[in-house]
């Protein structure tokens, strides 16, 4: 959990001095609420594709395991 909320802060600290460039307009919270968004859409992203190492490993390891 750690490590997602670590990616999730990096692109998000990323993503946010381009949000806040746009500082005034009316499409600031917009814009802050997309970085956050898409920060969040990489975290869940990184996190599913950890799941998925960690079940092709479990079924590698008790694929070598039934046949030995």
């Amino acid at each position: 959990m750690a490590v997602l909320g670590a990616v999730l802060n990096a692109r998000f600290a990323a993503l946010l001095p381009a949000a806040l460039a746009a500082a005034g307009s009316d499409g600031e919270r917009g814009l802050v609420r997309d970085a956050f968004r898409v920060a969040l859409e990489t975290g869940q992203t990184a996190g599913a594709a950890a799941v998925l190492a960690g079940g092709l490993v479990t079924a590698y390891l008790l694929h070598r395991a039934r046949h030995r």
